[in-house]
């Protein structure tokens, strides 16, 4: 390699800047959301009940219920259940 690249090459420097954990510093998970720092900000590991970026976003399990005995659903089933979750 040439003498000037190899001298050149022997000075670069990558600079990065220090990694803050938000998660010391200012916890922004709410509602018990557990922090995790990650290289330029954070995760947040939300409560089963909660989502969203900063754990800030409630869930709501919808569960309707069915029964063949009320004559809402004609099947030969004696019970139907279907649950969906929807996120608001």
């Amino acid at each position: 390699m040439d003498e000037k690249i190899t001298k050149i090459l022997s000075y670069a420097a990558c600079f990065c800047p220090p990694d803050i954990d938000e998660c010391i510093t200012n916890n922004p998970c709410m509602n018990d959301g557990q922090c995790i720092n990650v290289r330029g900000g954070y995760q947040c590991l939300c409560p089963p009940q909660w989502t969203g970026k900063t754990c800030s976003d409630g869930k709501i399990t919808l569960v309707i219920c069915i029964d063949s005995d009320v004559g809402l659903l004609n099947n030969s089933r004696d019970n139907h259940r279907q649950s969906l979750t929807v996120n608001h």
